[in-house]
């Protein structure tokens, strides 16, 4: 686990939950880019000591450096998403 965190600052990412990066936990859209498909998305809101080691190691399949957030994706796929590939879904405003 520390060698995985280690690995990941070193390469000049870092973990962070989404409400610290979009201030709540909004109903949420991530990118995936290897199908160039936005998907729905709901926060993992665990410690990063407590995120299971698939997570963890889910940023390597990103070269981007800055800030990962852990993601549950709609289809059931769990990891660590670069915060620039995260935004904020549409909100109703209605019933």
């Amino acid at each position: 686990r520390q060698a995985l965190i280690r690995g990941m600052e070193s390469s000049g990412k870092t973990i962070s939950n989404v409400k610290a990066v979009f201030g709540s936990n909004v109903r949420l859209k991530a990118f995936w880019p290897e199908e160039d498909k936005w998907y729905k998305a709901e926060a993992i809101d665990k410690d990063v000591k407590a995120l299971p080691l698939d997570v963890l190691a889910s940023h390597a399949q990103f070269a981007l450096q800055g800030v990962y957030c852990p993601l549950l994706y709609e289809d059931g796929e769990r990891h660590l998403s670069p915060s620039s590939y995260i935004r904020p879904g549409r909100r109703r405003i209605c019933c």
